[in-house]
């Protein structure tokens, strides 16, 4: 699918300020995929076998992670916090 644009915070969920700009679908995964790979390579430790996975919710229904029914992911003001939401 390409043509579509996305919008995605810039830096940190703690940054006091937040920028948001809009990027090509394609531009966002490339990001996405830079940021999670210079992660794993500060983090790695060499010789041991780790696995990485990456999850997020549903976008749909900000209720699924505790936020308030009725709406989405959109300006989101922090990550999930809590541990088991993943399992």
């Amino acid at each position: 699918m390409t043509g579509l644009n996305m919008k995605i915070l810039l830096g940190s969920f703690d940054d006091e300020v937040k920028e948001i700009v809009e990027l090509s679908t394609e531009d966002a995964y490339r990001l996405g995929m830079k940021s999670m790979l210079r992660w794993v390579k500060l983090n790695m430790i060499p010789r041991k076998l780790e696995f990485f996975t990456s999850m997020s919710p549903s976008h749909q229904k900000s209720i699924d992670w505790g936020g308030e029914a009725g709406k989405n992911c959109y300006n989101e003001p922090s990550m999930i916090e809590d541990p088991n939401y993943y399992r």
